[in-house]
């Protein structure tokens, strides 16, 4: 299949996620992913997301984890940057309906040793991530990966593809897609 057809597929499937299996494995996710950041005790940035229908919302659980955490902004374009994020910080619908940090919010670059974790509408067991197609985290990805600790893909486990979704050269894999 083509990665349009994979992505129909895989929407498919997120559209019959329930609420509260959505709700409870996000949950289940963001505490494996805290425990594993408490494991090697992290003390960087967290870029993260705020999930949409049909991606796992880690925020409701990761900000009482005492986390720094940033979060994308992306303009018309496609164009996308990372703002810290604090739980009092109010959240705005970006250009593509994504919630952003408002325009107070101060710009930061990936350090040594800062986390990511990236939406997915799927993820094979390889580490092929199969976006939403704009490429934006690709693109941001391409530049700052080296400097992570780790890359993982927020994707519910009824999108982790058995078999290998269609991989580009300019597609960067995550390193893991369970919090397990």
């Amino acid at each position: 299949m083509t990665k349009l057809e994979w992505r129909k597929h895989y929407r498919q499937i997120r559209e019959n996620i329930s609420p509260d299996s959505a709700a409870m494995w996000s949950r289940q996710m963001a505490e494996s992913l805290a425990r594993r950041l408490r494991s090697i005790s992290f003390d960087g940035v967290l870029f993260l997301f705020a999930g949409m229908k049909g991606e796992p919302d880690f925020l409701p659980y990761l900000v009482r984890q005492s986390f720094n955490i940033a979060l994308p902004k992306t303009d018309a374009n496609g164009s996308m940057d990372f703002y810290m994020w604090f739980p009092s910080d109010d959240l705005v619908e970006g250009p593509f309906g994504v919630r952003e940090p408002n325009d107070d919010a101060i710009k930061v670059y990936p350090r040594s040793g800062d986390c990511a974790v990236v939406p997915a509408v799927a993820v094979d067991l390889s580490g092929t991530r199969l976006g939403v197609g704009k490429g934006c985290y690709d693109r941001w990805l391409s530049e700052y990966k080296s400097r992570l600790l780790f890359t993982a893909a927020g994707v519910f486990p009824p999108c982790v593809a058995s078999e290998p979704l269609p991989r580009e050269p300019h597609d960067i894999p995550v390193d893991f897609w369970t919090f397990e």
